[in-house]
């Protein structure tokens, strides 16, 4: 049996959502069930955020995502932040792999269009790409599960694999919540923490959440198990609201 070592590296830019909820869990239950690792890596070296927000503001961030982990009882093996791995990661490009890339000559927006596509693909940096292949390979990643409006990156990542003699992880891209609409952290909709203070326990809130996105309860969170397109039911909005938002 394949042992299998997944991470989950959110950006700091807001609270989490039942939309990372479905993503832990999966990437959670597949590295446990095969006796592998997981790794949480708060993604805090994008610029335009810390520009943004500010250093405090990313702090909060932070604290709020590692205290919705420690309420849901999910205990990573791992769990870093990546602006403290860069010396690791600047030492390595200078003096151990053979590719040494230009970092006045990296972009700052690159993306690409997926035709078919019903919501937002997000743009990447190739300065952001090549150090996250860094990092995973680092830590050990071999699983890299995330949602399907990352899938724009999957070229660019196995670009840099190539470019630094890394072998590259299993990947695999999951369907993405639907709410009717768009799940944003900085858009603050289904935030865990909600939940937590509305009174429901993990366990309600990961039983419900299962009922939505698993096809087979039974069978566990697992990426074959997943819906083709899960849908978060009324159950959340009359938790949040004590009302049935949408139909």
């Amino acid at each position: 049996m394949m042992i299998w070592n997944t991470r989950f590296v959110p950006t700091v830019n807001g609270p989490l959502h039942l939309g990372h909820l479905y993503l832990i869990l999966v990437n959670y239950w597949e590295a446990k069930d095969s006796g592998g690792k997981f790794t949480v890596r708060f993604d805090d070296t994008q610029r335009s955020w810390n520009y943004l927000l500010g250093p405090e503001k990313v702090s909060e961030c932070i604290e709020g995502m590692m205290a919705d982990l420690i309420w849901l009882g999910i205990r990573p093996e791992v769990c870093e932040l990546q602006s403290e791995m860069m010396d690791r990661i600047d030492d390595l490009l200078e003096n151990e792999f053979e590719y040494k890339p230009d970092r006045q000559w990296w972009s700052t927006d690159t993306g690409a269009e997926v035709v078919g596509l019903d919501h937002h693909v997000y743009p990447y940096t190739d300065r952001l790409t090549c150090e996250k292949v860094i990092m995973d390979s680092l830590e050990g990643i071999n699983w890299m599960i995330r949602g399907m409006d990352l899938i724009s990156e999957d070229c660019f990542y196995m670009h840099y694999c190539r470019l630094l003699l890394v072998n590259p992880p299993r990947r695999t891209y999951v369907p993405r919540l639907n709410c009717g609409g768009v799940i944003s952290k900085t858009l603050g909709k289904y935030q865990i923490r909600e939940f937590r203070e509305n009174g429901m326990s993990p366990k309600d809130l990961t039983v419900l959440l299962a009922r939505d996105v698993l096809s087979d309860r039974e069978r566990g969170w697992h990426v074959d198990n997943v819906r083709d397109n899960p849908e978060i039911g009324n159950w959340a909005d009359e938790v949040l609201h004590g009302i049935s938002a949408r139909k």
